[in-house]
């Protein structure tokens, strides 16, 4: 009985001690710290996080945005000035989460893209990438208490717990560390250039694919935020070489019907379907690979959508757009 006592004395010393060790490292440490090292890094966030931002426009997707709409291009055919704030295989949740923390710090915008293709309603294909924002936890108590959850369902929920840590001082501990860039940005003029054209023959199969009631959800919230922050709302289906090579036509018209009742519900939010558009889905030379057009399909691309946005800004009949 002595020897459990002792153990048991000894381990929750040790465990105090580490919790010391830890409380002193982070001393030193402040917000402004934290938010210099997501600054310094030139990254797709920085920006939203020092605040300021003035954009008349704002991108949100994965790489079919971020590749495939030049948020120089978009100005000049909108007269709006436009960030991309896009990236690779990022899925709707982190987009949505993204946008809240620019509405937060930022002048609202008169316009938002958000990327609108059927798999942004299927949460199995990309996971929300906290490590994106692990540079901002000290600034945005939302983007800390995201990390804290997902670090301590991955790796150590009690032990963390014994810890006693709040929702903000782990991620503050984990950014001290690194000071790698979270992204990319792509503001006007430097849009990421893909060139190349797909290998014939190149499919696509994603079988598994299906329609998820939360994600459908999320857009509806998406719309209501739209509308109560005064903002029209743009969700845009890309092109797809060869389309219909993933889902059979039954799953995409599934997802595409989905958006086009959203712009119907809502007065804010409109719907530019280019999944089969046929200027691009079977111009192989306009192609990098099967989902992003290179940069001679971008430039004619983002001068198309920027003329549809144009048309329908300040215009509330014609809200869906079918090609």
């Amino acid at each position: 009985m002595r020897v459990i006592v002792a153990k048991t004395f000894v381990f929750l010393f040790l465990f105090k001690l580490l919790d010391i060790s830890l409380f002193l490292a982070l001393l030193p440490l402040d917000q402004r710290t934290v938010v210099q090292q997501g600054a310094s890094n030139e990254g797709d966030l920085g920006p939203l996080y020092r605040g300021g931002m003035r954009e008349d426009m704002v991108a949100f997707g994965d790489s079919r945005i971020r590749y495939q709409l030049d948020a120089g291009i978009l100005k000049q055919t909108t007269g709006l000035s436009t960030y991309n704030f896009a990236w690779e295989a990022t899925p709707f949740d982190q987009q949505f989460f993204t946008l809240e923390e620019y509405l937060d710090r930022n002048r609202r915008p008169r316009a938002v893209i958000f990327e609108a293709d059927p798999l942004s309603l299927d949460p199995a294909f990309f996971k929300f990438q906290t490590l994106w924002f692990r540079p901002y936890a000290g600034y945005s108590a939302r983007v800390a208490d995201r990390i804290f959850t997902s670090v301590t369902e991955k790796y150590a929920n009690r032990f963390v717990r014994c810890l006693a840590f709040r929702g903000r001082v782990l991620p503050i501990l984990r950014s001290a560390f690194s000071s790698r860039p979270v992204s990319g940005n792509s503001p006007a003029g430097t849009v990421p250039i893909l060139r190349g054209h797909p290998p014939r023959g190149l499919k696509l199969d994603f079988k598994s694919f299906h329609i998820n009631e939360a994600r459908k959800q999320g857009f509806r919230q998406l719309a209501e935020l739209a509308a109560k922050n005064g903002f029209v709302l743009f969700l845009i289906s890309t092109p797809e070489y060869r389309h219909d090579q993933r889902l059979n036509a039954r799953d995409a018209d599934a997802a595409y019907h989905f958006f086009e009742s959203l712009a119907k519900a809502y007065k804010t939010t409109f719907y530019l379907n280019y999944a089969r558009d046929a200027r691009f889905i079977n111009q192989d030379d306009l192609w990098f690979d099967a989902q992003h057009l290179n940069r001679d399909g971008m430039v004619p691309f983002s001068r198309i959508v920027g003329a549809d946005i144009a048309a329908r800004f300040g215009d509330g009949t014609n809200k869906i757009l079918t090609r």
